[in-house]
């Protein structure tokens, strides 16, 4: 209980606090503003070995979309609370212990700009287009952004990237509107190959 409870602390109660004292600056601002939060798509791959941790995400997660139902019932419209979440693993202090035990992990890595691209994307979009989505960031780049080489993001550049929509500019389309109505790009690539697993998650 003494790492569970903080962890929870900082997670979604951290969240649940942020967002309630943000509100008096959305309304002095008529509700236009954006949300973005870090917690991942809900899919069960991601509870596997950290069940604690997972939770508080999740929640997290939970807290999304019900604040974009509130959003809709209050007609909010110009507002928009999105959750996005690393695709693969990312390059910072938190993963420099294991490059440091490991040197050959940093070719999993990838640059944290993909992370920063894929939240200035969000925000550039429509508020009524990532409300209430719950998305990696790979998947936004690729759904919305137009992305499709990530070459530039990985750490080792003669790293291997997977193509997720193995190039096929149709796959990108349909996968980009059965992103809005499962909440989650893992789902669907799991559809395209059953092999398929997210990288680094």
């Amino acid at each position: 209980m003494k790492s569970f409870q903080p962890m929870h602390r900082i997670n979604p109660e951290g969240l649940y606090g942020v967002i309630q004292a943000s509100f008096p600056y959305f309304e002095k601002n008529n509700w236009k503003g954006r949300i973005i939060v870090v917690s991942p798509p809900i899919y069960s791959r991601f509870f596997r070995g950290k069940t604690a941790y997972a939770m508080g995400k999740v929640g997290m997660s939970v807290l999304t979309k019900g604040l974009a139902m509130d959003f809709e019932r209050e007609r909010k419209v110009d507002m928009a609370v999105t959750s996005i979440w690393p695709a693969a693993a990312i390059q910072s202090t938190a993963t420099g212990q294991h490059v440091a035990d490991d040197s050959s992990v940093l070719k999993d890595l990838r640059k944290p700009e993909i992370f920063s691209d894929s939240i200035l994307a969000i925000i550039r979009s429509p508020a009524f287009s990532v409300d209430d989505l719950l998305t990696p960031d790979e998947g936004f780049l690729l759904s919305v952004g137009n992305v499709t080489d990530f070459t530039k993001y990985t750490v080792v550049p003669e790293a291997t990237v997977v193509e997720l929509c193995h190039g096929v500019s149709s796959t990108c389309e349909w996968m980009s509107r059965m992103t809005r109505l499962v909440g989650s790009t893992a789902p669907i690539f799991k559809a395209l190959d059953p092999s398929f697993k997210w990288p680094g998650i």
